[in-house]
């Protein structure tokens, strides 16, 4: 089988981001026409992941540096699927091992040198940045549930609870199970609910 060489430039992967909506939404009941697009959950899960990171580094379990890190990771973090496309939870769950070697494939066809290693850290998930990120990724996705299920897409409620055991394992781990982190992140998601 021959895997295509081609590039797609920063172009081609904003625009392809800007008009692609993800996939869950559209399948738990939201129309494409509401559904959020994926650069809207970058844009979102960045937001998030530079507040919490500063909130963070001023409790000193983050050093000054790591905000912007966390913040970049969290941008790009799914650019891949501009080529890729958003794969469901069904099909992430068959592919397993799988699917990352589907992301970094999709990485290699991305023109984008800097932002490709980024990419790749997040993926690989060994540092504590990427561990950030995606925390954020998941607090973007259980807010964007929580607003869907408060217009009646009550379909969603399987992303919303799943996105809260996801995080509960992730903040786990970011923290190392240290309360005073936890209660941290805890509550920075609780305020975000709430607004």
């Amino acid at each position: 089988m021959t895997i295509t060489k081609k590039k797609y430039g920063l172009s081609y992967i904003t625009q392809s981001l800007k008009n692609t909506p993800r996939t869950g939404w559209v399948q738990k009941g939201v129309p494409p026409s509401n559904a959020e697009t994926i650069s809207s959950h970058l844009f979102e899960a960045s937001i998030f992941c530079v507040e919490l990171s500063y909130i963070l580094y001023q409790n000193r379990y983050l050093e000054y540096s790591d905000i912007f890190k966390t913040g970049l990771l969290a941008l790009v973090h799914d650019l891949h699927e501009a080529v890729l496309g958003d794969l469901n939870k069904f099909a992430s769950e068959v592919l397993r091992e799988n699917k990352i070697v589907l992301e970094k494939r999709s990485i290699e066809a991305l023109d984008l040198g800097f932002i490709n290693s980024i990419l790749n850290e997040y993926l690989d998930g060994k540092t504590k940045q990427s561990h950030l990120a995606h925390i954020c990724d998941r607090i973007s996705t259980l807010i964007q549930a929580k607003r869907y299920m408060s217009q009646g897409y009550e379909g969603v409620r399987e992303i919303y609870e799943s996105s809260i055991n996801d995080l509960e394992s992730l903040i786990n781990r970011f923290c190392d199970r240290e309360n005073g982190c936890i209660n941290l992140i805890k509550k920075f998601i609780d305020k975000i609910i709430s607004d």
